[in-house]
């Protein structure tokens, strides 16, 4: 997740990572770090678990530009 915060930075996208704690969604300020095509890079959209913001990209993107990766951590046993 270094990566993509520090393009976030350098992109002047304002925020800080944290991890929501409810759910384990990974946030940048208050969005979900999404990834998706390059060219929506940025782009702040609704989400099943609230808004995001496209700040990574992923080659599944390339078959389909309007899939999106919601980008989480899940701990083991934990509900």
């Amino acid at each position: 997740m270094h990566k993509v915060t520090e393009k976030a930075k350098r992109n002047g996208i304002i925020g800080d990572y944290w991890e929501r704690e409810e759910d384990g969604c990974k946030m940048w300020g208050p969005w979900i770090i999404c990834a998706g095509a390059t060219d929506r890079y940025g782009e702040v959209l609704e989400t099943s678990l609230g808004y995001g913001m496209i700040l990574d990209t992923g080659k599944f993107a390339d078959d389909d530009p309007e899939q999106i990766d919601i980008a989480v951590t899940w701990q083991k046993g934990k509900k």
